[in-house]
């Protein structure tokens, strides 16, 4: 016979499988931090770290005090003051801890288990963590949907945050109408009913809707805080308000301690909307500091040495993690797949290159060409000189898709560009790496007289341009050429050449287009058009780095002068810059040529000039003939030539169109531009 003291078998056989199904879930989630700490650069972290304010970090772990005490009175408020507020503020410390240590939404067990330790029934307790998930919904809609109303949002994020919303009205649905059907059945749904019944009381609902108000003006802070001590420049409440908003939904989804990736997707499908736009004083770019992201864990570390990335093999391995924990979880993020610095295995554009082994730079979804190899190019290349793009030794010819032009390919492990090296010729550039590209010195396919055309310049399928129509008295100039932007119209009224239109977002890499010539009593035309910019396209798969002082140009070239109508200006050219992480304190521009302005009784009006970061200014008519219009710069559209309307000795000629910007293509994951960026960056 048993003894009355002995358990009863059934109980000790429970017991056990609880305590092996404990073990189990540990093990796994310990195995799972191993790995992911095993994948974590520690060393990036510190240089990212090394000049975080100290100040601030340690203001943001105090802002956590007030935070608890303002949950704590809320929590004592929904149990009816059963436990007091320091006692309730040790059962969020414990929460916390079990959030972090064991795995997320842990804490609400904790904190449910420690509440009935100290005699508050079990329903009650279970019902005062739902209801105070609802006033924390409710309050954050609050103050985040003015937020949100204020901004565009990335798609992905906004997706997020409709299947969230539409989720959680569900989730509240079901609760008030089992509420309102199982009242008499259920103790907790009984339970709930009669809290929900509580608030009907003004002054009650006031105060637990102020507690809730207010503990999130807290994380803003504590948020804000974080953010500026390592120096990411965010807008004071939006940014803090949209980080928050985005990994508080993330958190509703249980899974590793500390939320480990959907926390990390969340606060990177933020960033591009909470991150500090380019700011624009005139017409250039006067941004000190902007971070954007694009897609999760971007892995970029932005110091002033060569970002690296943190994630040592990319990120495809936690991505089965938590496919395992948070079946579903990447897909509600709307998280891609995305690799760092090992190609990946996406299809990408038509490299052209005759081989499978393509370098990928952020992404195929965005990216123009994807230079592809029998083997990727290994070794470290160093560019000092000129290149000619149709006879360069190290040019690979590869084909794009679309229809566009051959490009020249140079490419290796790692590349980088010293001096000054421009680069010529019929074919544009595509300078390529498995690595790294960092740009020291000047990468130059201006449109310049006399010096070569640039690379890819001129080439189909630029737009027409008109040109200038003669008369004796005021012949017309040509017009400004389009691409990234429209030109202007040549001066001298309908004897003006038209300017050419915006082309359409580029498919393929692409130089701009020259001007419309300037009218001329003579044939050809003496007014001669600008020389567009060149197309240079640079793509690696791990970094890009524009240095302190260095510069990418595709600026237009001016119209020339004349003695009768003056030329159109060129357009800009395109610059594209294609890595998962890329940084830029040097200067990127690709804007339009200034018009050349037109002559009379023998005077040569002056040339316009090419486009540089602030200025592209059009030739001057001396007074006695029309003046080019200045090209454009920036958000700042070109300017039309004009004519002179008191004509002394006729013929007068008219000044040519100025030319429209060119394109900056960047596609990156994570970006860090603290230099100039003109015209603003497309996609």
């Amino acid at each position: 016979m048993e003894s009355r003291d002995m358990p009863p078998r059934n109980a000790s056989s429970r017991v056990s499988s609880r305590a092996v199904v404990r073990l189990v879930i540990a093990a796994i989630m310990l195995a799972l931090l191993v790995l992911y700490a095993r994948r974590v650069d520690w060393g990036a972290i510190a240089d990212r770290t090394a000049d975080a304010s100290v100040t601030l970090l340690v203001l943001s772990a105090l802002g956590n005090v007030p935070l608890i005490w303002l949950k704590a009175h809320r929590l004592r408020l929904l149990i009816g003051s059963r436990i007091e507020a320091p006692r309730l503020m040790t059962f969020f410390v414990a929460s916390y801890a079990a959030d972090n240590l064991v795995m997320s939404q842990a804490g609400l067990g904790v904190r449910v288990a420690m509440m009935r330790k100290d005699g508050v029934p079990l329903a009650s307790a279970v019902t005062s963590q739902a209801v105070e998930k609802v006033l924390e919904g409710v309050a954050l809609a609050m103050l985040a949907v003015p937020v949100l109303a204020t901004l565009q949002l990335g798609p992905e994020l906004e997706s997020s945050l409709r299947w969230f919303a539409i989720g959680g009205g569900i989730v509240v649905a079901l609760a008030l109408a089992a509420a309102i059907i199982w009242r008499r059945k259920l103790r907790v749904v009984q339970r709930l009913a009669d809290v929900l019944a509580m608030l009907r009381d003004p002054v009650l609902a006031a105060k637990l809707v102020a507690l809730s108000l207010a503990a999130w003006v807290a994380e803003v802070v504590i948020v804000l805080c974080a953010l500026s001590a390592l120096h990411v420049q965010v807008p004071e409440v939006v940014g803090p308000m949209l980080v928050l908003l985005a990994v508080n939904l993330a958190a509703l989804v249980p899974g590793l301690p500390a939320n480990v990736g959907p926390f990390e997707a969340a606060c990177s499908r933020s960033a591009p909307s909470a991150s500090t736009p380019t700011a624009r004083s005139g017409s250039r770019s006067s941004t000190t500091r902007s971070i954007r992201f694009r897609s999760h864990s971007s892995g970029c570390r932005y110091s002033t040495a060569r970002p690296a990335p943190l994630y040592n093999g990319g990120v495809r391995w936690r991505r089965l993690a938590l496919v395992f924990l948070v079946a579903g979880c990447d897909q509600i993020l709307g998280v891609n797949d995305i690799t760092l610095g090992d190609g990946g295995t996406q299809p990408g554009g038509d490299g052209g290159g005759g081989g499978s082994a393509c370098i990928k730079g952020a992404g195929p979804s965005d990216s123009l060409i994807q230079p592809c190899f029998a083997t990727l190019p290994t070794g470290d290349i160093t560019l000092s000189s000129a290149i000619n793009t149709d006879s360069d030794a190290r040019c690979s010819m590869q084909h794009q898709a679309m229809s566009g032009p051959d490009v020249c390919v140079i490419s290796a492990a790692t590349i980088t560009v010293n001096g000054t090296v421009r680069a010529t010729g019929l074919h544009p550039l595509v300078i390529a790496a498995t690595q790294a590209i960092t740009v020291n010195g000047t990468l130059d396919v201006r449109g310049l007289t006399g010096q070569g055309a640039p690379a890819g310049a001129d080439q189909s399928p630029c737009l027409p341009t008109g040109d200038g129509i003669y008369n004796t008295t005021n012949p017309g100039g040509g017009g400004g050429a389009g691409f990234g932007g429209a030109g202007a119209q040549g001066g001298g009224g309908n004897l003006g050449g038209n300017g050419g239109p915006k082309d359409a977002q580029p498919v393929y890499v692409r130089g701009g287009c020259s001007g419309g010539t300037g009218a001329s009593q003579t044939q050809p035309p003496t007014g001669v058009a600008g020389q567009g910019g060149g197309g240079v396209y640079l793509i690696a798969d791990v970094s890009i780095e524009v240095s302190t002082g260095a510069v990418i140009e595709a600026s237009g070239g001016g119209g020339g002068g004349s003695v009768y109508g003056g030329g159109g200006g060129a357009s800009g050219g395109m610059i594209g810059i294609d890595s998962p992480c890329v940084e830029v304190d040097g200067d990127v521009i690709a804007n339009g040529g200034g018009g050349g302005a037109g002559g009379s009784n023998g005077v040569v009006g002056n040339p316009g000039s090419t486009g540089t970061l602030t200025t592209a200014a059009g030739g001057s008519g001396n007074g006695i003939a029309g003046d080019g219009g200045a090209g454009g710069i920036g958000a700042t559209g070109p300017m039309a030539g004009t004519q002179i309307m008191n004509c002394q000795v006729a013929p007068c000629g008219s000044g040519g169109g100025g030319g429209g910007v060119g394109v900056v293509w960047m596609n990156y994951i994570g970006a860090l531009v603290t230099g100039n960026v003109v015209p603003d960056s497309i996609p």
